[in-house]
């Protein structure tokens, strides 16, 4: 397609396009004026045509062969656990299957290269107090909970890679991007829309922001505010040859926000992945890794630093308001559960039997919080927390100095 100089007025037109295939969208009206211009970080970083392509550059997927051995032995362990009624074994059972299954979700190419476990299933064992496995070597715990004859261990001990190396993967692109269309198509572009592949992940296939497939329930209406937030990009992935900009398919995406952690840096923060296969989730977050040094993916955070609350968090605030209010805005009626009719299956006399009732200038919607222990919308700010541990590490906050008691001071001295 050649690209006129209106290019942001054409996805804006796209963009409305997509949010009117949701009724209840299209019934509280929505146009040009919702779309806020994005941070001035995020133009600069993008250009001016608002979006960026690239082949990703990532390692090999280790964990993809990890799952293949392992899962079948997670799913005996799933149905041992089912099938145990005596209350010590059951017990039992639940743990070996629960720290299974977190190994199977958690495990990144850098646990399985340094031979270390999992925040979450550390996190685990150390909650259940479970006894025999205060290694903090993974070979071990696989050893525990497999079997030292087990695929899965045969594998780590005898067939995975000491170390991996990069290569540029020509058949997929990476596109991050801050055109209306892409923003609104966030789920509406899931390739099952169009004859392809589903996602794993979400909800019938695509996800609850699908106007197309999803698009009468409440939850639709957190669509349209990520049009008014302006720290929000969103990151996608297709293949080489099913990249066209207003008809993409996404094999992967995630919503990117950037927020500023100190006077001259910026985080760009990936939250929760939705992706057809482990293998395009791994090379949308790999390559947007590889792409940009100031990435980082909220799964990583939260298997890598276990305590996500409280004190051992620090939050960063971006200034703008993203709430959306509009009296033609419809949500399911509380009086009958939006079925129309009440208890004497008459018609619910507070909806007049449509299930919807309008909702109030004073009570916006938000865009919807896939990860909330990182992200919250307040009326006037996108708040973002992050690990003081690994703003630490990464040196945008200084490590808090080690206080001296009285007594060793003077012994010191």
């Amino acid at each position: 397609m050649i690209l006129t100089n209106n290019l942001m007025e054409q996805s804006m037109e796209e963009a409305i396009k997509i949010l009117n295939k949701s009724r209840l969208i299209r019934e509280a009206g929505v146009d040009s004026s919702l779309y806020v211009e994005r941070e001035q970080y995020l133009k600069d970083l993008l250009g001016e045509e608002g979006y960026i392509s690239f082949h990703p550059n990532v390692e090999k997927d280790l964990t993809a062969d990890f799952q293949k051995q392992a899962q079948p032995l997670v799913s005996q362990k799933h149905d041992i656990y089912l099938n145990e009624h005596r209350y010590e074994e059951e017990r039992r059972a639940y743990n070996d299957y629960s720290i299974a299954s977190k190994l199977l979700d958690d495990v990144t190419n850098e646990h399985l290269l340094n031979n270390t476990i999992p925040g979450e299933v550390t996190t685990f064992i150390k909650r259940r107090d479970i006894k025999g496995l205060s290694s903090p070597k993974l070979s071990k715990l696989l050893v525990k909970i497999f079997g030292e004859t087990s695929e899965v261990v045969k594998w780590y001990t005898n067939k995975c890679p000491k170390k991996l190396e990069k290569g540029v993967i020509k058949n997929y692109k990476v596109h991050l991007s801050i055109l209306p269309h892409h923003i609104a198509g966030m789920s509406y572009y899931a390739p099952y829309n169009w004859g392809g592949e589903k996602w794993v992940t979400g909800w019938r296939n695509t996800s609850c922001m699908d106007t197309s497939r999803n698009g009468s329930g409440d939850c639709i209406n957190q669509l349209p505010p990520n049009l008014l937030d302006s720290t929000l990009a969103v990151a996608y992935l297709t293949t080489s040859e099913n990249d066209e900009l207003f008809s993409p398919r996404y094999e992967a995406r995630l919503l990117v926000r950037v927020i500023k952690v100190t006077d001259n840096d910026y985080l760009l923060v990936g939250f929760r992945p939705f992706y057809t296969n482990n293998t395009t989730k791994n090379y949308l977050i790999e390559g947007l890794k590889a792409k940009f040094d100031n990435f980082v993916q909220c799964d990583d955070l939260r298997s890598e630093y276990s305590d996500l609350y409280g004190s051992h968090m620090s939050s960063f605030s971006m200034y703008t308001e993203v709430g959306w209010s509009h009296t033609g805005i419809k949500v399911s009626c509380d009086d009958c559960d939006g079925d129309g009719t009440d208890w004497d299956d008459e018609e619910c006399s507070t909806c007049e039997g449509t299930g919807y009732v309008s909702s109030y200038d004073d009570d916006p919607f938000y865009p919807y919080v896939d990860d909330p222990e990182f992200l919250e919308f307040f009326e006037d700010r996108v708040e973002i927390s992050l690990p003081k541990e690994y703003l630490i590490a990464k040196g945008y906050m200084e490590a808090p100095k080690k206080e001296v008691s009285p007594s060793t001071a003077s012994l010191a001295s």
